[in-house]
C-alpha cells in the first residue's frame, strides 16, 4: 500500500512538471521574449511593462515563445577609407555597441537575426562618410587634444544610426574609433605639407628678424650720428676755448719774441729727456751746448732771454 501511494505521488510529481512545461515559461532579465497565439502577438516580456517570471502559455502550436538576448552587442567594422575635408584619405574602424529594443519590430523586420542585425548596421555606417568629409585632417591627428573631434564624429555617427536602425527594432548605444591611420599616399603629402608649413613658419621668423635688425640698425645709426654730432659740438667749443687761450699767448709771445723761444727750447728739451726715460730709464748725451735748445745747459736760463736794456738818455 505504502508502495502504491509513493508510485503515486512520484507520477504526480512528473505530472505536474510535465503540465508546468507545457503550460507556462521563465524568461530572464536579461532577455526579451515574444509569445505568439495562432501566429498573433499575446505577451512581449521586457519591452511592454511585464517583467521577468513565470507565464502561463498554451502548448506547441498554439503558443509560441521567441527569446532573445537584450544585452549589449559589440560590432566592429572592417577598415574603410574615407576622405578628410582637406582631400586626405584616411583608413579608419569603428565599433558599434548595440541592442535590441523592440523584440516584436526585430522579429519582424530581421527575423530576429544578430548577423542580419548587425549587417544593416554595417550598411548605415557606410551611409555616414559625411561624418569624416566634413573634418580636417588636424582634427584627426594631432598632439593637441583640444584640437581633436573624435568625440563629435562619434556622435554624429550615433545619430545617424540611432535615427536609422529603429526600424529593425534595435537601438545603437555607443560608437568609437578603434583605429584610424594614413595610407602611404597620404602620409607622404601629410610630410609635404608639414616640411611647407614648417619653411613658411621659418621664413616668418626670418623676415621679423630682418625687420627688427633693421629697426635696430636704424636705431643705432642714429644714435651714432647723434653722438658724434654731440661730440663735434663739444670739439668745436673746446677748439674754440683753446684757440681763444692761444690767441692770448700769441700776444704775449708777439710782445717778448726771445721768451717764446726760450718755452720752446725748455719744451723740447723737456720732451726729449722723457722720451729716453720712458725707453732706457738713463740719458746720456752728447752735444754741442751752442745749438738751441742745448745752449739753455751752457748758458743757464739766461740763454734766449731778452737783454735788459738801460735808460733811455733823454729821459
Amino acid at each position: 500500500m505504502k508502495q502504491k501511494w509513493f508510485t503515486l505521488l512520484v507520477c504526480a510529481i512528473v505530472a505536474l512538471t510535465l503540465l508546468l512545461y507545457l503550460f507556462s515559461y521563465q524568461t530572464q532579465i536579461s532577455e526579451g521574449v515574444v509569445q505568439r497565439r495562432l501566429g498573433k502577438v499575446s505577451r512581449v516580456v521586457n519591452s511592454d511593462g511585464a517583467s521577468p517570471g513565470w507565464y502561463f502559455r498554451m502548448p506547441y502550436p498554439i503558443d509560441e515563445i521567441y527569446r532573445y538576448d537584450r544585452r549589449l552587442h559589440v560590432l566592429d567594422s572592417a577598415l574603410t577609407e574615407q576622405m578628410t575635408n582637406d582631400k586626405f584619405n584616411i583608413n579608419v574602424r569603428i565599433f558599434i555597441v548595440w541592442r535590441i529594443l523592440d523584440p516584436v519590430v526585430f522579429q519582424s523586420s530581421v527575423s530576429g537575426n544578430v548577423k542580419t542585425a548587425e549587417e544593416r548596421l554595417k550598411y548605415t555606417l557606410t551611409t555616414t562618410k559625411a561624418a569624416f568629409s566634413n573634418t580636417k585632417l588636424e582634427e584627426l591627428v594631432n598632439t593637441d587634444k583640444q584640437k581633436l573631434a573624435h568625440k563629435k564624429i562619434e556622435d554624429l555617427i550615433l545619430a545617424r544610426l540611432q535615427a536609422d536602425t529603429k526600424q529593425y527594432g534595435i537601438e545603437a548605444v555607443k560608437v568609437g574609433i578603434t583605429r584610424l591611420n594614413l595610407p602611404s599616399s597620404t602620409t607622404l603629402l601629410v610630410f609635404s605639407r608639414m616640411r611647407a608649413e614648417r619653411k613658411r613658419k621659418a621664413d616668418a621668423i626670418r623676415t621679423e628678424g630682418q625687420r627688427e635688425a633693421t629697426i635696430i640698425r636704424a636705431e643705432a645709426e642714429q644714435k651714432k650720428r647723434q653722438i658724434l654730432a654731440e661730440a663735434q659740438a663739444t670739439a668745436l667749443v673746446k677748439l674754440g676755448e683753446g684757440e681763444a687761450a692761444e690767441a692770448q699767448y700769441y700776444d704775449v709771445f708777439a710782445k717778448a719774441p726771445e721768451l717764446a723761444t726760450f718755452l720752446r727750447n725748455l719744451e723740447a728739451l723737456r720732451k726729449i729727456a722723457m722720451s729716453a726715460k720712458q725707453k732706457t730709464g738713463d740719458m746720456t748725451l752728447i752735444l754741442d751746448t751752442k745749438t738751441p735748445p742745448f745752449s739753455l745747459l751752457r748758458e743757464g736760463p739766461k740763454a734766449g732771454m731778452p737783454k735788459e736794456t738801460g735808460p733811455e738818455k733823454g729821459k
